[in-house]
């Protein structure tokens, strides 16, 4: 195998553009401040530093658990509204001006709302997740139910179906490429939830991590924290993805909203 041909291999494509990154970074790292701009050699020092005393997997475990309670919850409002604002028109006007609203609000606006109402607890945290996450479930829920052809309900009444069995036979089955699309909307927008309520309502899991090194100015353990988020949301995205691909093979290339 010459060089063009090992070249052409997207991994190894891919590990000369790290290897050149990091080569890049600890020149860089080495000519400035530490604090403000660590080295990787640093950083990896201070990940295993971090790692081998307990800290980042505990504080890791507390919002992976968190991402998925949120993102659970999340779930069982959205799919379910979405459900019946697809098939119900008097539901879709009475809420569909309301999560739009929420949709479009910024979430650090959400964050004063959740601190007076519930105080820094676990509560505000599921509740400024769930009001970020939901709406993407929601809406690509009833985007699902909305984009079922007339012609498989014909079809469906046709074979006896009519109410939840037309729903469970039909419905629902036309519309999971969509509401997969929303997951995996939603499991982004839930770290990113998570992420934001750790750093401003209460010092516990990776939040914690980041607000405690920052103000220590320790730019090292900051980087660390950071590259765990990174890679919590690639295994994240990569599990929507796998789950898409070994449930929904039969729906060839249908996709909801992104």
């Amino acid at each position: 195998m010459n060089a063009t041909d090992v070249l052409k291999s997207k991994w190894v494509v891919r590990a000369y553009v790290l290897a050149i990154a990091l080569a890049i970074w600890q020149v860089l790292g080495q000519s400035v401040n530490p604090i403000i701009f660590a080295p990787p050699l640093k950083v990896a020092a201070t990940f295993s530093t971090l790692w081998s005393n307990g800290t980042l997997p505990s504080e890791t475990l507390i919002t992976v658990q968190t991402v998925f309670a949120g993102f659970l919850i999340s779930c069982a409002v959205g799919i379910p509204v979405g459900l019946i604002m697809g098939r119900i028109r008097l539901v879709e006007y009475a809420v569909d001006p309301y999560v739009n609203f929420i949709y479009a609000t910024p979430l650090v606006a959400i964050i004063p709302i959740a601190l007076i109402w519930f105080g820094p607890t676990n509560t505000a945290t599921y509740f400024i997740i769930l009001l970020h996450t939901a709406p993407p479930i929601l809406i690509n829920t009833m985007a699902g139910v909305k984009s079922t052809e007339r012609a498989m309900l014909e079809t469906g009444r046709a074979f006896g179906f009519g109410g939840w069995r037309l729903w469970k036979k039909v419905v629902f089955p036309s519309s999971l490429p969509y509401i997969m699309a929303g997951l995996r909307i939603g499991i982004g927008a839930a770290l990113i939830g998570t992420m934001v309520a750790e750093i401003f309502l209460y010092n516990t899991g990776l939040g914690f991590v980041l607000v405690n090194e920052t103000a220590l100015f320790n730019s090292a353990a900051v980087i660390s924290a950071v590259l765990i988020i990174m890679i919590l949301g690639i295994i994240l995205a990569e599990l929507a993805k796998w789950i898409n691909r070994r449930f929904l093979s039969w729906a060839g290339g249908a996709s909801g909203l992104s």
